[in-house]
């Protein structure tokens, strides 16, 4: 039988960069601590210069500190972090959504109607895969055409927050009421209703933030 191809060099990247990645969200490499890069390439399997890589392709996505003389760190969680976080989003999100709004096609509809069908057929559990879901609807509601730059900017903060939920809340909160707040983010922005959809935005966000900021407050008093 032939013998299958090899992968190459740009996918073996790919797939060592989420294996940290995940690594880093699960909290399997915790916030703050020192990434021993001789220990990864001993479970990886494979040299230093591609785990460099990965962990600064991963820095760029705000999940990994880098420190001369010290190397990688996780970065570290806490409320002024998770503060700069939400009101980064409560500026950049509303407009990437209206910019997606206002230039999607019938193709990026049935893309984002695509996406909420799927996770409204996710179970919660196991969580990479609800989290999935729910991150790829996200990135389809704000595919812009024309500023890229902006779709960086909040696939980086997404990334972050992402780790906030699965570092700080052991199951995900309400899972029926998170996809009826995102039903109704989805068929506003399809029905190009702005308004409603950046209030639909808005009520997911705070609602997501008021989670996150009991749970860390439960985590710093459990510390002390």
């Amino acid at each position: 039988m032939p013998l299958a191809p090899a992968p190459d060099a740009a996918t073996m990247s790919s797939q060592l960069r989420e294996t940290l990645r995940e690594r880093l969200l699960s909290g399997d490499l915790p916030p703050g601590g020192r990434i021993n890069l001789d220990r990864l390439r001993q479970q990886t399997g494979v040299s230093l210069s591609p785990l460099r890589e990965a962990l600064a392709r991963l820095e760029g996505e705000g999940l990994v500190e880098f420190h001369d003389n010290r190397g990688f760190r996780a970065a570290p969680i806490g409320p002024e972090s998770l503060d700069e976080i939400a009101a980064l989003q409560a500026d950049l999100l509303p407009r990437a959504l209206g910019d997606a709004i206002a230039r999607g096609d019938l193709a990026w509809e049935a893309e984002v109607l695509g996406a909420l069908h799927r996770l409204t057929r996710c179970p919660p559990d196991p969580r990479p895969g609800w989290e999935a879901a729910q991150r790829d609807l996200m990135a389809r509601l704000i595919a812009g055409r024309g500023q890229p730059m902006l779709v960086a900017l909040c696939t980086r903060l997404a990334a972050q927050e992402e780790r906030y939920r699965r570092l700080l809340l052991p199951a995900p909160a309400d899972p029926a009421a998170a996809i009826a707040a995102l039903a109704d983010l989805a068929h506003a922005a399809v029905a190009r209703d702005t308004a409603a959809a950046r209030a639909a935005l808005g009520r997911h966000g705070a609602r997501t933030q008021a989670a996150l900021r009991a749970a860390l407050a439960l985590r710093a008093d459990a510390s002390a």
